[in-house]
């Protein structure tokens, strides 16, 4: 093994975790709660939007649909699929705005029926779950605090929040340790790299001082 094949192998060891971090089944899904109000915001890529959509309207075009059209089914999608409950009922999301991408597109959904004193959210977010291995990150911002839950097939994509004073807890058993078993390796394995390129610098160094000599 030389210095070139060591180098080669750690450049296509990165660049094959940053392709598999971009998941494109990934969503975001934020509960922003403010003085001024509520929103909800739902952020996903617009691959992964399409392939539910295509799924699920086997006659659907996407070269010919309507961008209105096409905005209007997503917010329906989105708005069927994620449903929250505060202090035990039922939020009502408003009328929904959407910006589309070519990468990705987000929603913002405004809330109308926020209890003054939170005490529980529980979400139950099943958006494009027809995608597979989909991921939706749901995060609660409430007065300067922050708590967010992974949501997948594992937990049938739902969680609980707990409000006190002390700040946001989860209450069930959620993910929320996002040093995977992928990452970690990832870790050890570019270390183990970095130390032979090392060791082989130190060695080729050597050896030409011992020429010299």
């Amino acid at each position: 093994m030389n210095i070139k094949l060591i180098t080669v192998c750690l450049i296509v060891l990165i660049k094959s975790h940053l392709l598999l971090a971009h998941n494109p089944n990934q969503a975001s899904i934020k509960l922003i709660i403010q003085d001024k109000g509520a929103f909800v915001d739902f952020t996903m890529s617009q691959f992964g939007i399409e392939q539910v959509l295509l799924k699920k309207n086997p006659n659907l075009d996407l070269k010919t649909i309507s961008e209105i059209e096409l905005k209007q089914l997503i917010i329906n999608e989105v708005k069927e699929q994620i449903k929250i409950n505060t202090n035990g009922k039922s939020l009502v999301l408003g009328t929904g705005v959407i910006k589309l991408g070519s990468h990705e597109s987000n929603l913002k959904f405004l809330v109308n029926n926020l209890p003054i004193n939170l005490k529980t959210i529980e979400v139950n977010a099943h958006c494009f779950q027809e995608n597979e291995n989909q991921v939706n990150f749901f995060t609660v911002w409430y007065k300067d605090n922050s708590t967010r839950a992974k949501l997948f097939r594992d937990n049938n994509y739902q969680s609980k929040f707990i409000i006190a004073q002390s700040g946001i807890t989860v209450s069930d058993n959620v993910q929320t340790n996002y040093w995977s078993v992928s990452k970690i390796l990832m870790i050890i394995t570019i270390t183990i790299l970095c130390f032979l390129i090392i060791y082989f610098l130190i060695r080729k160094r050597k050896i030409i001082a011992l020429k010299r000599i």
